[in-house]
């Protein structure tokens, strides 16, 4: 589903867009089955331990399907500051 040149937005929003399921049925295919494919652990959030967010909006476009989603980064928290886009 991912690629090097694709944000985790962009890749949810085209699985979205193409297959019609929502964000909630397509987030699991992004973060914990490609984790347990690698072997690695699928805890969640723990207190403590490091964890890493994009912050993102998905906004309803028009295309020539009907309806669909674009991705629009708005911040990346790094290192206990936030990069924003």
């Amino acid at each position: 589903m991912a690629s090097a040149g694709a944000t985790i937005g962009e890749c949810l929003v085209y699985l979205m867009n193409i297959c019609g399921v929502t964000l909630a049925e397509s987030w699991p295919l992004a973060s914990n089955q490609p984790a347990a494919m690698m072997k690695r652990a699928v805890a969640g959030l723990q207190e403590g331990s490091p964890a890493h967010f994009i912050v993102f909006r998905m906004t309803p476009i028009a295309t020539s399907g009907g309806r669909g989603l674009v991705s629009d980064p708005l911040e990346y928290p790094v290192a206990g500051g936030v990069v924003y886009r």
